[in-house]
């Protein structure tokens, strides 16, 4: 499914034209569409600010504890459609584009088109292991039709809003998850 074209002079940004073409879809083509994306949620806060703890006396020594990350994390993976959603599959360590294909697209997408025909379009966004020559090779022999999103558009992917009201109620369950199978339990 192509974007629809329009008559844009040459100084309108591929933002603007991406919004323009978006809000010119149709309910029923927004309603055909399965849109997907991966997640990583951390045990601690991730948000790029280095931590130090110290015991007294320690002050910025050489054997001070630094969390630079966020510490241990989940990586995740669903989609979800007008009426339904797939489970959440959690993805063990980095995702490759091999594992995308191995252990995301091939057990769990795959089933869940052949349930669901009236999908007609997989979206997921352009990170590396979507675009990789395997991922693609994988989903056009399996007939798969993809969004062909360009580079640099904004976000339309509704899953982008889950994935932070489900950080939001991760994060303010009492008591916080203390280790990687409390947080996958959470989620």
């Amino acid at each position: 499914m192509s974007l629809p074209r329009s008559s844009f002079d040459c100084c309108t940004s591929p933002k603007q034209i991406k919004m323009v073409s978006a809000t010119s879809w149709t309910h029923r083509r927004w309603g055909s569409i399965l849109f997907s994306d991966e997640s990583r949620f951390y045990l601690n806060t991730a948000d790029g600010r280095q931590r130090v703890w110290c015991r007294e006396g320690e002050r910025y020594d050489s054997c001070c504890e630094i969390d630079r990350w966020g510490g241990p994390s989940v990586m995740v993976w669903a989609s979800i459609f007008t009426r339904t959603r797939t489970p959440l599959v959690i993805v063990e360590g980095n995702l490759t584009a091999q594992c995308y294909v191995t252990e995301v697209l091939r057990p769990h997408l795959l089933p869940f088109l052949q349930a669901h025909p009236d999908i007609t379009v997989f979206q997921q966004d352009r990170a590396r292991p979507h675009t990789a020559l395997l991922t693609t090779n994988f989903l056009q022999e399996q007939g798969v039709e993809t969004n062909s999103w360009m580079s640099c558009s904004p976000d339309l992917n509704p899953i982008e809003r889950l994935w932070d009201e489900l950080g939001r109620r991760v994060s303010a369950r009492i008591p916080p998850p203390v280790n990687c199978q409390i947080l996958i339990d959470a989620l």
